[in-house]
């Protein structure tokens, strides 16, 4: 049976004086944080009103702290897991590129060289990074050398880029982004010639790590369906019809399953679709009311999700907020990791990008 548990909320008398501790925990977290054990501390982005933040949480430690402020929606770390990439989003500023030491604390600029540089993924062998150079209808792809800081256009797409991902073996990117401000496209970049092909007609595709299948989710339904496709004979197997509408396939590390978001407006659950088994199983209990955001952990073992749960924050006179979770893969246990906040207008929080530390 699946179960929630929730962080407990501190005693109001043992709030009183606690901004004096603060510089005094931001030490003590950061040297937890050194020592956590892996697939334990989440990268996060969250989003309020008009404002981003990148913080970092330990899950299983219950310890979080902000590392920088004017963020873009997307964040890696390299495989050292002491820095994170990410891109800086200042009110009528250039939008660069930034690698952050976070336990250092010391910040270099990677692209800053025009007014929208965004979307940066790190190579799996942590030597390069892509990043979208957005500027118009047609944009580029730039490969960017750590080492060296030499950089190429790697090839251009049609859309304004909003996320990118590397195929586990370095060689092919997934490119996703938004065409002429309605159209969801996805794209797959050759590393090595550059050559770009247009995936199918998917609102979110997801190349399995062994570079065999591809899982994506349909438009061309009354309702998304999920597909799995075989890459190498075309062949394609339907996992969810119309009355599971299905959303943002994440594959597992190991390519044995794959998490997506099942359902639609006001009853959205955390699914699983095993392939071994064929089978499709829910990892969040019925009552949650929407799952945004889905991120696995690097061994597999568990995933983080941005959900909002029917009882979570409510009151009367305030939207639900989304909040933060973590869910066991084998024994589905959810918990609260973070949570968001509400507000009396139209805005509430949002977790849009998350990176578990390698």
């Amino acid at each position: 049976m699946t179960t929630i548990r929730r962080r407990s909320r501190l005693p109001f008398g043992r709030w009183l004086g606690i901004g004096w501790l603060t510089s005094v925990v931001g030490i003590i977290f950061a040297l937890l944080l050194g020592g956590a054990r892996h697939n334990a501390v989440l990268a996060y982005v969250e989003q309020y009103g008009e404002t981003a933040q990148l913080r970092m949480s330990d899950v299983d430690r219950q310890l979080d702290r902000r590392i920088a402020f004017w963020v873009d929606c997307k964040v890696s770390w390299l495989p050292d897991g002491e820095t994170v990439i990410y891109t800086s989003t200042p009110p009528r500023e250039r939008h660069q590129v930034i690698s952050l030491a976070v336990f250092a604390e010391t910040r270099q600029t990677l692209a800053g060289d025009g007014p929208y540089n965004e979307a940066p993924a790190v190579s799996p062998d942590g030597r390069y990074i892509v990043y979208a150079a957005n500027r118009a209808a047609v944009n580029e792809i730039v490969l960017l050398e750590l080492a060296t800081g030499e950089r190429r256009v790697l090839t251009r797409v049609p859309v304004w880029v909003s996320h990118m991902r590397w195929s586990a073996d370095g060689d092919r990117i997934i490119i996703q982004g938004i065409q002429d401000n309605r159209f969801a496209r996805a794209f797959v970049a050759d590393v090595g010639s550059g050559d770009a092909a247009q995936l199918p007609d998917a609102a979110a595709a997801n190349r399995s790590p062994d570079q065999q299948y591809l899982a994506y989710t349909s438009r061309q339904e009354p309702a998304p369906a999920l597909y799995i496709q075989a890459l190498a004979t075309g062949n394609e197997r339907r996992v969810t019809d119309g009355d599971l509408p299905s959303s943002l396939p994440v594959w597992s590390p190991d390519g044995q399953a794959v998490a997506f978001v099942a359902g639609d407006a006001g009853s959205k659950q955390l699914a699983l679709y095993d392939l071994a088994h064929d089978e499709v199983r829910m990892l969040t209990p019925p009552d949650f009311a929407d799952v945004a955001l889905i991120e696995w952990s690097v061994d597999g073992t568990r995933i983080a999700f941005s959900g909002r749960a029917a009882l979570t924050n409510r009151r009367f006179d305030r939207l639900i907020p989304y909040d933060i979770y973590t869910v066991s893969r084998a024994e589905g246990d959810v918990r609260m990791v973070r949570r968001g906040f509400g507000t009396y207008i139209n805005n509430f929080s949002r977790f849009c990008a998350m990176a578990w530390r390698p």
